[in-house]
């Protein structure tokens, strides 16, 4: 018997297929098989809909996501008076139905033990099957998240006023930036969150801001940027380019104040762009792009008081 099948009005022979779909056919063509051999005592009743028992282990197996979520309710639409037992790790194969019981089992003095029992949802998201249910609480990759403990850790020492790891939480910073932008905006609010003046200056430095050129509303002021910071002008002078910055630098911070932390900009008070340096004392810094930041216009008081550290 040869076994084909049609894709794109293309014949495939069998063999050809996936893995994992070749995997569903075979124990499907199997299992069809079984109870067609079984002598039903009522035989009026099509096989596919007998009251059976389904013992299967790690469904999921060389099956795509998109298939997985598929491939519970496809058995059910084709044995739908069967009970049906299946051991998973997969979250696609746990939320892809309602109201199954989900037996979750612990290892107690090396034995598996009961833990509880639940019933699944469709409403679950990935995320939170893995962290609830799978219990596999790590997002990212290993590095990453040996590197973000790392960063955790020092933070927390930095809200303590212990500052003597500065430099590896700076080199950590940088590395973390460079893997994407999900990381990226998961520790920019841990920092601009912070009132710590010496927190704040990493950001202060241009450690977590983007470069000029990769910032697009930016771009064609480049030059005019340069050339004001050079010759300490003012960038409110020239509306485009004020409106440009603040509207960047407001994307960059969240919609937070970076001086007294006040969210949402604009409904807090008035939003504008603000200088970490004090003008009168640094003019020659004031207006580059690594000084300056959102805030709200009643917060400018913070400003001496976060930049010269007091209480």
């Amino acid at each position: 018997m040869t076994v084909k099948t049609e894709f794109c009005g293309i014949s495939l022979e069998f063999d050809v297929l996936p893995d994992g779909l070749r995997s569903i056919l075979s124990w499907l063509g199997d299992l069809l098989m079984r109870l067609d051999a079984i002598p039903w005592e009522n035989k009026s009743i099509p096989i596919t809909e007998q009251k059976i028992f389904l013992f299967l282990d790690e469904i999921e197996v060389h099956l795509h996501p998109t298939w997985q979520y598929k491939i519970l309710g496809i058995i059910n639409n084709l044995l739908p008076n069967a009970q049906i037992f299946i051991s998973t790790h997969s979250p696609f194969i746990i939320n892809s139905i309602d109201n199954a019981k989900i037996y979750l089992l612990e290892n107690v003095n090396c034995k598996s033990k009961l833990k509880e029992v639940i019933k699944s949802q469709t409403g679950w998201s990935i995320q939170f099957v893995l962290k609830n249910i799978l219990k596999a609480n790590e997002i990212f990759g290993y590095d990453t998240v040996v590197q973000l403990k790392r960063f955790e850790e020092i933070e927390k020492e930095i809200l303590e006023k212990e500052f003597k790891n500065e430099e590896e939480i700076i080199n950590l910073i940088q590395l973390l930036k460079k893997d994407g932008e999900e990381v990226f905006y998961l520790i920019v609010p841990k920092i601009i969150n912070q009132r710590n003046y010496r927190q704040k200056i990493f950001i202060m430095e241009g450690i977590l801001r983007p470069n000029i050129e990769d910032i697009p509303i930016l771009c064609p002021y480049k030059n005019e940027m340069e050339f004001r910071c050079s010759n300490k002008q003012s960038w409110q002078s020239k509306g485009d380019l004020y409106f440009a910055i603040r509207n960047s630098l407001k994307t960059i911070s969240l919609s937070h104040c970076n001086f007294c932390d006040g969210f949402p900009l604009n409904i807090t008070s008035k939003e504008t762009v603000e200088h970490y340096y004090p003008k009168k004392q640094y003019p020659e810094k004031v207006y580059e792009w690594g000084k300056s930041f959102t805030v709200v216009i009643n917060a400018n008081h913070y400003q001496i008081k976060l930049f010269l550290n007091l209480p």
